[in-house]
Protein backbone atom coordinates (compact mmCIF):
# COMPACT_ATOMS: atom_id res chain seq x y z
CA UNK A 1 0.00 0.00 0.00
CA UNK A 2 0.96 3.15 -0.84
CA UNK A 3 0.68 7.10 1.61
CA UNK A 4 1.29 4.83 4.65
CA UNK A 5 2.92 7.83 6.88
CA UNK A 6 -0.21 9.84 5.97
CA UNK A 7 -2.66 7.59 6.45
CA UNK A 8 -0.68 6.43 9.93
CA UNK A 9 -0.82 9.79 11.16
CA UNK A 10 -4.36 10.44 9.83
CA UNK A 11 -5.27 6.97 11.92
CA UNK A 12 -3.03 7.97 14.97
CA UNK A 13 -5.10 11.41 15.26
CA UNK A 14 -8.53 9.90 15.00
CA UNK A 15 -7.44 7.34 17.44
CA UNK A 16 -5.81 10.72 20.08
CA UNK A 17 -9.25 12.46 19.08
CA UNK A 18 -11.55 9.99 19.59
CA UNK A 19 -10.29 9.24 23.31
CA UNK A 20 -10.29 13.40 23.73
CA UNK A 21 -13.77 13.26 22.90
CA UNK A 22 -15.00 10.19 24.47
CA UNK A 23 -16.80 11.87 27.43
CA UNK A 24 -18.44 14.53 25.20
CA UNK A 25 -20.01 12.27 22.86
CA UNK A 26 -24.05 12.32 23.75
CA UNK A 27 -27.19 11.10 22.16
CA UNK A 28 -28.09 14.01 20.90
CA UNK A 29 -25.29 14.09 18.14
CA UNK A 30 -26.25 14.38 14.88
CA UNK A 31 -25.27 11.19 12.25
CA UNK A 32 -23.14 13.72 10.07
CA UNK A 33 -20.63 14.73 13.53
CA UNK A 34 -18.19 12.01 13.50
CA UNK A 35 -18.36 9.21 16.14
CA UNK A 36 -15.26 7.42 16.45
CA UNK A 37 -14.83 4.09 18.07
CA UNK A 38 -11.89 1.43 18.61
CA UNK A 39 -11.87 -1.79 17.63
CA UNK A 40 -8.96 -4.27 19.12
CA UNK A 41 -8.04 -7.01 16.40
CA UNK A 42 -6.71 -10.45 16.70
CA UNK A 43 -6.05 -13.76 14.44
CA UNK A 44 -7.80 -16.23 16.02
CA UNK A 45 -6.19 -19.37 13.53
CA UNK A 46 -4.10 -21.60 15.32
CA UNK A 47 -1.93 -21.38 12.32
CA UNK A 48 -2.37 -17.50 12.74
CA UNK A 49 -1.82 -16.81 9.36
CA UNK A 50 -2.50 -13.02 8.11
CA UNK A 51 -1.06 -10.68 5.80
CA UNK A 52 2.74 -10.96 6.98
CA UNK A 53 4.61 -13.93 7.33
CA UNK A 54 7.82 -13.97 9.54
CA UNK A 55 9.97 -16.75 10.11
CA UNK A 56 7.81 -18.68 8.46
CA UNK A 57 5.06 -19.30 10.52
CA UNK A 58 4.59 -15.72 12.63
CA UNK A 59 2.29 -13.06 11.16
CA UNK A 60 1.42 -9.62 12.07
CA UNK A 61 -0.82 -6.87 10.94
CA UNK A 62 1.18 -4.19 9.19
CA UNK A 63 0.93 -0.28 9.61
CA UNK A 64 -1.93 0.86 7.72
CA UNK A 65 -4.11 -2.10 7.63
CA UNK A 66 -7.93 -1.31 6.63
CA UNK A 67 -10.41 -3.62 7.40
CA UNK A 68 -14.30 -3.20 6.67
CA UNK A 69 -16.95 -3.48 9.84
CA UNK A 70 -20.44 -3.99 8.93
CA UNK A 71 -23.06 -2.98 10.80
CA UNK A 72 -26.01 -5.15 9.39
CA UNK A 73 -26.02 -3.17 5.42
CA UNK A 74 -23.41 -0.60 6.02
CA UNK A 75 -20.34 -0.75 5.45
CA UNK A 76 -17.22 1.66 7.76
CA UNK A 77 -13.81 1.26 7.07
CA UNK A 78 -11.53 1.46 10.00
CA UNK A 79 -7.89 1.70 9.73
CA UNK A 80 -4.69 0.61 12.09
CA UNK A 81 -3.16 2.52 14.46
CA UNK A 82 -0.01 0.38 15.02
CA UNK A 83 3.29 2.19 13.83
CA UNK A 84 5.34 -0.75 12.83
CA UNK A 85 3.82 -4.65 12.25
CA UNK A 86 1.69 -5.63 15.19
CA UNK A 87 0.51 -9.07 16.26
CA UNK A 88 -2.59 -7.54 17.22
CA UNK A 89 -3.66 -3.95 16.87
CA UNK A 90 -6.03 -1.45 17.40
CA UNK A 91 -8.05 -0.08 14.66
CA UNK A 92 -10.26 3.47 14.52
CA UNK A 93 -13.19 4.49 12.44
CA UNK A 94 -16.54 6.30 12.21
CA UNK A 95 -19.66 5.15 13.02
CA UNK A 96 -21.41 7.92 13.15
CA UNK A 97 -24.13 6.86 9.68
CA UNK A 98 -23.94 3.19 10.08
CA UNK A 99 -26.59 2.77 12.63
CA UNK A 100 -24.66 1.94 15.76
CA UNK A 101 -25.98 2.57 19.18
CA UNK A 102 -24.11 1.58 22.35
CA UNK A 103 -27.18 1.59 24.64
CA UNK A 104 -29.61 -0.14 22.29
CA UNK A 105 -32.00 -2.47 23.96
CA UNK A 106 -30.56 -5.17 21.95
CA UNK A 107 -34.02 -6.44 21.13
CA UNK A 108 -33.90 -6.15 17.60
CA UNK A 109 -32.73 -9.59 16.07
CA UNK A 110 -28.94 -9.67 15.21
CA UNK A 111 -29.02 -6.15 16.52
CA UNK A 112 -25.59 -6.89 17.98
CA UNK A 113 -24.11 -9.08 15.66
CA UNK A 114 -21.26 -7.31 13.26
CA UNK A 115 -18.99 -8.59 10.67
CA UNK A 116 -15.59 -8.00 9.99
CA UNK A 117 -13.59 -8.37 6.77
CA UNK A 118 -10.01 -8.37 5.83
CA UNK A 119 -8.83 -7.04 3.50
CA UNK A 120 -11.19 -4.67 2.07
CA UNK A 121 -12.64 -5.61 -1.23
CA UNK A 122 -13.42 -3.02 -4.30
CA UNK A 123 -12.81 -5.33 -7.26
CA UNK A 124 -14.91 -5.87 -10.09
CA UNK A 125 -15.73 -10.31 -10.49
CA UNK A 126 -13.07 -11.10 -12.85
CA UNK A 127 -11.14 -8.36 -12.98
CA UNK A 128 -7.04 -8.91 -13.81
CA UNK A 129 -5.21 -7.40 -11.22
CA UNK A 130 -1.92 -8.01 -13.30
CA UNK A 131 -1.32 -4.95 -16.36
CA UNK A 132 0.81 -6.88 -19.08
CA UNK A 133 1.87 -3.90 -20.33
CA UNK A 134 3.80 -2.53 -17.19
CA UNK A 135 4.53 -6.10 -15.96
CA UNK A 136 3.09 -4.25 -12.28
CA UNK A 137 0.34 -5.68 -10.37
CA UNK A 138 -2.25 -3.10 -9.37
CA UNK A 139 -4.14 -4.50 -6.74
CA UNK A 140 -7.78 -2.59 -5.54
CA UNK A 141 -8.65 -4.13 -2.14
CA UNK A 142 -6.40 -2.24 -0.15
CA UNK A 143 -8.34 0.88 0.67
CA UNK A 144 -4.81 3.10 0.33
CA UNK A 145 -5.12 2.09 -3.51
CA UNK A 146 -8.79 3.27 -4.21
CA UNK A 147 -8.45 6.24 -2.16
CA UNK A 148 -5.88 8.47 -2.52
CA UNK A 149 -3.57 10.42 0.82
CA UNK A 150 -5.71 12.18 3.24
CA UNK A 151 -9.44 12.34 1.43
CA UNK A 152 -9.61 8.26 1.84
CA UNK A 153 -12.12 8.56 4.88
CA UNK A 154 -14.01 11.37 3.57
CA UNK A 155 -14.99 9.37 0.85
CA UNK A 156 -19.11 8.51 1.28
CA UNK A 157 -18.71 4.92 0.31
CA UNK A 158 -17.30 4.20 4.16
CA UNK A 159 -21.10 5.51 5.08
CA UNK A 160 -23.47 4.09 2.62
CA UNK A 161 -25.39 1.41 2.51
CA UNK A 162 -24.01 -1.36 0.76
CA UNK A 163 -26.62 -2.80 -1.75
CA UNK A 164 -25.31 -2.81 -5.28
CA UNK A 165 -22.82 -5.14 -6.51
CA UNK A 166 -21.31 -2.51 -9.27
CA UNK A 167 -20.43 -1.10 -6.02
CA UNK A 168 -18.32 -2.61 -3.50
CA UNK A 169 -17.31 -6.12 -3.75
CA UNK A 170 -17.01 -6.41 -0.03
CA UNK A 171 -21.01 -6.57 1.51
CA UNK A 172 -22.83 -8.35 3.85
CA UNK A 173 -26.80 -8.74 4.30
CA UNK A 174 -26.32 -9.44 8.15
CA UNK A 175 -26.55 -13.28 7.65
CA UNK A 176 -23.24 -13.55 4.90
CA UNK A 177 -20.56 -11.51 3.27
CA UNK A 178 -19.31 -11.47 -0.14
CA UNK A 179 -16.06 -10.52 -1.12
CA UNK A 180 -13.67 -11.56 -3.69
CA UNK A 181 -10.78 -13.97 -4.47
CA UNK A 182 -8.29 -13.27 -7.49
CA UNK A 183 -7.36 -15.46 -10.19
CA UNK A 184 -4.13 -13.41 -10.78
CA UNK A 185 -2.10 -13.32 -7.50
CA UNK A 186 1.48 -11.28 -6.99
CA UNK A 187 3.84 -13.70 -5.72
CA UNK A 188 6.19 -13.17 -2.71
CA UNK A 189 9.10 -14.49 -1.64
CA UNK A 190 8.41 -16.31 1.68
CA UNK A 191 5.52 -14.95 1.88
CA UNK A 192 2.05 -14.23 0.55
CA UNK A 193 0.62 -11.22 -1.00
CA UNK A 194 -0.82 -9.07 2.25
CA UNK A 195 -3.83 -8.24 0.34
CA UNK A 196 -4.63 -12.07 -0.45
CA UNK A 197 -5.57 -13.94 2.47
CA UNK A 198 -9.45 -13.23 3.26
CA UNK A 199 -10.06 -13.31 6.85
CA UNK A 200 -13.91 -12.71 8.32
CA UNK A 201 -15.10 -11.92 11.86
CA UNK A 202 -18.52 -12.02 13.72
CA UNK A 203 -19.07 -10.74 17.24
CA UNK A 204 -21.71 -9.24 19.08
CA UNK A 205 -19.53 -7.14 20.35
CA UNK A 206 -17.52 -5.16 17.65
CA UNK A 207 -15.00 -3.47 19.41
CA UNK A 208 -13.29 -6.88 19.84
CA UNK A 209 -13.03 -8.95 16.70
CA UNK A 210 -11.19 -12.38 16.14
CA UNK A 211 -10.38 -12.95 12.81
CA UNK A 212 -10.70 -16.53 11.55
CA UNK A 213 -9.13 -17.01 7.42
CA UNK A 214 -11.26 -18.08 4.96
CA UNK A 215 -9.09 -19.17 2.51
CA UNK A 216 -6.26 -22.20 2.14
CA UNK A 217 -4.04 -23.38 -0.57
CA UNK A 218 -0.56 -24.73 -1.58
CA UNK A 219 3.16 -23.18 -1.16
CA UNK A 220 5.74 -24.63 -3.38
CA UNK A 221 9.77 -24.17 -4.49
CA UNK A 222 10.64 -24.29 -8.53
CA UNK A 223 14.00 -25.65 -9.75
CA UNK A 224 14.22 -23.74 -12.85
CA UNK A 225 15.46 -19.99 -12.95
CA UNK A 226 13.58 -18.84 -16.25
CA UNK A 227 10.11 -19.73 -14.88
CA UNK A 228 7.61 -15.93 -14.87
CA UNK A 229 4.48 -17.15 -14.06
CA UNK A 230 2.51 -20.55 -12.59
CA UNK A 231 -1.01 -21.80 -13.19
CA UNK A 232 -2.92 -24.07 -11.14
CA UNK A 233 -5.73 -25.69 -11.56
CA UNK A 234 -8.00 -28.42 -10.43
CA UNK A 235 -8.28 -31.79 -12.61
CA UNK A 236 -12.61 -31.82 -12.11
CA UNK A 237 -13.05 -28.13 -13.25
CA UNK A 238 -12.95 -26.90 -9.85
CA UNK A 239 -13.71 -22.99 -8.91
CA UNK A 240 -10.84 -21.60 -7.47
CA UNK A 241 -10.92 -17.97 -7.17
CA UNK A 242 -13.71 -15.64 -7.76
CA UNK A 243 -16.54 -13.64 -6.30
CA UNK A 244 -17.84 -15.74 -3.44
CA UNK A 245 -20.40 -15.70 -0.32
CA UNK A 246 -18.87 -16.76 3.14
CA UNK A 247 -20.88 -17.07 6.37
CA UNK A 248 -19.48 -18.53 9.90
CA UNK A 249 -20.88 -22.25 10.49
CA UNK A 250 -22.11 -23.34 13.84
CA UNK A 251 -18.47 -23.59 15.43
CA UNK A 252 -17.64 -20.20 14.31
CA UNK A 253 -15.81 -20.75 11.24
CA UNK A 254 -15.46 -19.78 7.83
CA UNK A 255 -17.23 -21.54 5.68
CA UNK A 256 -18.14 -20.72 1.84
CA UNK A 257 -21.23 -21.28 0.62
CA UNK A 258 -21.78 -19.78 -2.79
CA UNK A 259 -19.28 -19.20 -5.93
CA UNK A 260 -21.18 -16.34 -7.25
CA UNK A 261 -18.26 -15.90 -10.21
CA UNK A 262 -15.83 -18.89 -10.04
CA UNK A 263 -12.38 -19.04 -12.16
CA UNK A 264 -10.98 -22.44 -12.89
CA UNK A 265 -7.36 -21.37 -12.91
CA UNK A 266 -5.24 -19.27 -10.59
CA UNK A 267 -2.30 -17.67 -11.69
CA UNK A 268 0.69 -16.15 -9.49
CA UNK A 269 3.95 -14.63 -10.61
CA UNK A 270 6.24 -12.07 -9.83
CA UNK A 271 5.99 -8.41 -10.41
CA UNK A 272 8.20 -6.34 -12.93
CA UNK A 273 8.26 -9.68 -15.41
CA UNK A 274 10.91 -11.01 -12.56
CA UNK A 275 11.19 -14.52 -12.85
CA UNK A 276 11.14 -16.94 -9.54
CA UNK A 277 14.50 -17.84 -7.60
CA UNK A 278 14.89 -21.22 -7.40
CA UNK A 279 14.47 -22.95 -3.73
CA UNK A 280 12.37 -19.93 -2.17
CA UNK A 281 9.01 -20.91 -0.94
CA UNK A 282 6.06 -18.66 -2.54
CA UNK A 283 2.18 -19.03 -1.90
CA UNK A 284 -0.79 -19.49 -3.96
CA UNK A 285 -4.24 -18.80 -1.91
CA UNK A 286 -7.40 -21.09 -3.22
CA UNK A 287 -10.62 -21.89 -1.93
CA UNK A 288 -10.93 -25.06 0.51
CA UNK A 289 -12.30 -28.12 -0.89
CA UNK A 290 -10.82 -31.20 -2.40
CA UNK A 291 -9.58 -31.33 -5.57
CA UNK A 292 -10.76 -35.37 -6.25
CA UNK A 293 -8.80 -35.80 -9.63
CA UNK A 294 -5.68 -34.04 -8.36
CA UNK A 295 -4.36 -30.92 -9.78
CA UNK A 296 -1.79 -29.38 -12.69
CA UNK A 297 0.34 -27.31 -12.44
CA UNK A 298 2.03 -24.55 -15.76
CA UNK A 299 5.11 -23.36 -15.98
CA UNK A 300 5.72 -20.31 -17.89
CA UNK A 301 9.09 -19.37 -19.67
CA UNK A 302 9.56 -16.50 -22.40
CA UNK A 303 8.76 -19.17 -25.27
CA UNK A 304 7.54 -22.14 -23.80
CA UNK A 305 5.40 -23.51 -21.14
CA UNK A 306 5.50 -26.72 -18.95
CA UNK A 307 2.83 -29.42 -17.65
CA UNK A 308 2.90 -31.51 -14.65
CA UNK A 309 0.16 -33.27 -13.70
CA UNK A 310 -0.38 -34.43 -10.31
CA UNK A 311 -3.11 -37.48 -9.99
CA UNK A 312 -3.96 -38.15 -6.52
CA UNK A 313 -6.38 -36.55 -4.55
CA UNK A 314 -5.53 -33.45 -2.79
CA UNK A 315 -7.57 -31.83 0.16
CA UNK A 316 -7.43 -27.87 0.30
CA UNK A 317 -7.91 -26.67 3.91
CA UNK A 318 -9.01 -24.13 5.08
CA UNK A 319 -6.30 -21.80 6.84
CA UNK A 320 -3.51 -24.47 6.04
CA UNK A 321 -0.84 -24.52 3.15
CA UNK A 322 0.01 -27.78 1.56
CA UNK A 323 3.66 -27.96 0.29
CA UNK A 324 5.29 -29.03 -3.12
CA UNK A 325 8.67 -28.85 -3.12
CA UNK A 326 10.19 -28.56 -6.78
CA UNK A 327 7.18 -28.64 -8.47
CA UNK A 328 8.62 -27.98 -11.72
CA UNK A 329 10.77 -31.27 -11.06
CA UNK A 330 9.54 -33.58 -14.20
CA UNK A 331 7.53 -30.88 -16.46
CA UNK A 332 7.08 -31.70 -20.34
CA UNK A 333 7.63 -28.59 -21.93
CA UNK A 334 6.11 -27.05 -25.23
CA UNK A 335 6.48 -23.90 -27.24
CA UNK A 336 4.21 -21.48 -27.63
CA UNK A 337 2.77 -17.97 -29.33
CA UNK A 338 1.11 -15.46 -26.83
CA UNK A 339 -1.02 -13.09 -27.55
CA UNK A 340 -0.27 -9.19 -28.49
CA UNK A 341 -3.91 -8.09 -28.44
CA UNK A 342 -7.40 -9.01 -28.11
CA UNK A 343 -10.50 -6.62 -29.66
CA UNK A 344 -14.07 -7.31 -29.24
CA UNK A 345 -16.47 -6.47 -31.75
CA UNK A 346 -19.57 -4.98 -30.46
CA UNK A 347 -21.62 -2.10 -31.09
CA UNK A 348 -25.18 -2.95 -29.16
CA UNK A 349 -25.86 -1.93 -25.73
CA UNK A 350 -28.93 -3.52 -24.73
CA UNK A 351 -30.26 -6.93 -24.34
CA UNK A 352 -33.90 -7.78 -22.91
CA UNK A 353 -34.54 -10.10 -20.43
CA UNK A 354 -34.28 -13.85 -21.91
CA UNK A 355 -32.84 -12.29 -24.96
CA UNK A 356 -29.42 -13.14 -26.29
CA UNK A 357 -26.47 -11.22 -28.48
CA UNK A 358 -23.43 -13.14 -30.04
CA UNK A 359 -20.30 -11.47 -29.60
CA UNK A 360 -17.43 -11.64 -31.34
CA UNK A 361 -13.50 -11.20 -30.26
CA UNK A 362 -10.53 -11.19 -32.17
CA UNK A 363 -6.75 -11.92 -31.39
CA UNK A 364 -3.70 -11.67 -32.88
CA UNK A 365 -1.78 -13.22 -33.75
CA UNK A 366 -3.88 -15.70 -35.73
CA UNK A 367 -1.52 -18.36 -34.58
CA UNK A 368 -1.60 -17.70 -30.86
CA UNK A 369 -1.31 -20.68 -28.54
CA UNK A 370 -4.46 -19.42 -26.56
CA UNK A 371 -7.77 -19.43 -26.20
CA UNK A 372 -10.33 -17.26 -25.60
CA UNK A 373 -12.06 -17.45 -22.37
CA UNK A 374 -15.29 -15.20 -21.60
CA UNK A 375 -16.37 -14.19 -18.54
CA UNK A 376 -19.67 -12.12 -16.84
CA UNK A 377 -18.74 -9.40 -14.21
CA UNK A 378 -22.57 -10.81 -12.58
CA UNK A 379 -24.25 -13.65 -13.95
CA UNK A 380 -27.32 -12.69 -12.40
CA UNK A 381 -27.62 -9.82 -14.96
CA UNK A 382 -26.57 -11.85 -17.73
CA UNK A 383 -24.21 -15.07 -18.31
CA UNK A 384 -22.00 -15.43 -21.27
CA UNK A 385 -21.41 -19.26 -22.51
CA UNK A 386 -17.27 -19.72 -24.14
CA UNK A 387 -18.02 -18.94 -27.92
CA UNK A 388 -19.16 -15.25 -26.36
CA UNK A 389 -23.32 -15.81 -26.68
CA UNK A 390 -24.78 -13.67 -24.02
CA UNK A 391 -28.37 -14.34 -22.17
CA UNK A 392 -30.17 -11.23 -20.52
CA UNK A 393 -31.15 -12.74 -16.70
CA UNK A 394 -32.33 -9.85 -14.96
CA UNK A 395 -32.71 -5.81 -15.46
CA UNK A 396 -29.28 -4.68 -14.81
CA UNK A 397 -25.70 -3.63 -16.25
CA UNK A 398 -23.05 -6.14 -16.59
CA UNK A 399 -19.37 -5.92 -18.09
CA UNK A 400 -18.41 -9.26 -20.66
CA UNK A 401 -15.12 -9.78 -20.47
CA UNK A 402 -12.77 -11.79 -23.38
CA UNK A 403 -9.70 -12.50 -21.78
CA UNK A 404 -6.67 -13.93 -23.25
CA UNK A 405 -3.89 -15.01 -21.72
CA UNK A 406 -2.94 -11.97 -19.74
CA UNK A 407 -4.84 -9.75 -22.01
CA UNK A 408 -8.42 -9.06 -21.29
CA UNK A 409 -11.30 -6.50 -22.68
CA UNK A 410 -14.94 -6.08 -21.74
CA UNK A 411 -18.09 -3.83 -22.61
CA UNK A 412 -20.89 -3.57 -21.04
CA UNK A 413 -24.37 -4.34 -21.81
CA UNK A 414 -27.85 -2.68 -20.21
CA UNK A 415 -30.83 -5.68 -19.78
CA UNK A 416 -33.50 -4.16 -20.02
CA UNK A 417 -37.07 -5.59 -19.19
CA UNK A 418 -39.24 -5.95 -22.46
CA UNK A 419 -42.59 -5.23 -20.57
CA UNK A 420 -41.54 -1.98 -19.52
CA UNK A 421 -41.60 0.42 -21.93
CA UNK A 422 -38.46 2.88 -21.55
CA UNK A 423 -39.87 5.51 -24.51
CA UNK A 424 -40.83 5.90 -27.40
CA UNK A 425 -38.05 5.88 -31.03
CA UNK A 426 -39.45 7.36 -34.03
CA UNK A 427 -37.97 5.41 -36.87
CA UNK A 428 -38.42 6.78 -41.04
CA UNK A 429 -37.26 5.61 -44.63
CA UNK A 430 -35.74 8.09 -47.39
CA UNK A 431 -35.68 11.58 -45.67
CA UNK A 432 -32.67 13.23 -47.13
CA UNK A 433 -32.61 16.49 -44.83
CA UNK A 434 -35.81 18.36 -46.15
CA UNK A 435 -39.17 18.05 -47.19
CA UNK A 436 -40.32 20.55 -50.07
CA UNK A 437 -44.16 21.45 -50.09
CA UNK A 438 -46.30 18.64 -51.30
CA UNK A 439 -43.90 15.91 -50.38
CA UNK A 440 -44.85 13.00 -47.74
CA UNK A 441 -42.70 11.68 -44.75
CA UNK A 442 -43.87 8.17 -43.60
CA UNK A 443 -43.28 8.08 -39.52
CA UNK A 444 -43.43 4.69 -37.61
Amino acid sequence: MKHYSIIIALAAAMMAAGCAKEAEISKSETASEPQLETIHAVWADAANTKSVLKDGTSVYWNPGDGIAVFFNWYLTLFVATNMEDAASAYFVGDVSAAGYNEGASGNVPGEYNYWGLFPLSFMYPNFKNYNSISNNFSYTNGYADVWDGMEFYSKTVSHEKVSSESDIMGRCDGSKVITYSPSWQRAVEGSFDSNLNIALAKTKDFHNLSFYNVLGGVSFTVQKSNINRICFRGNNNEDLAGQFAVTMNSEGRPVITQVLSGMKEVYVMPDNGECFKPGVKYYIMLFPGNLSKGYTMEFFTENSIGTRSFTEAKEIKRSVFGNITNADQGATYKSVVYPESVNINYHASTIPVGGTIQIEAKVTPQNCSFPMVWSSSNPEVATVDQNGLVTGVSVGYVSIICSVDQLSISTSIRVSDPNVCEGIDIQYDGYSGELTPGSELQLR
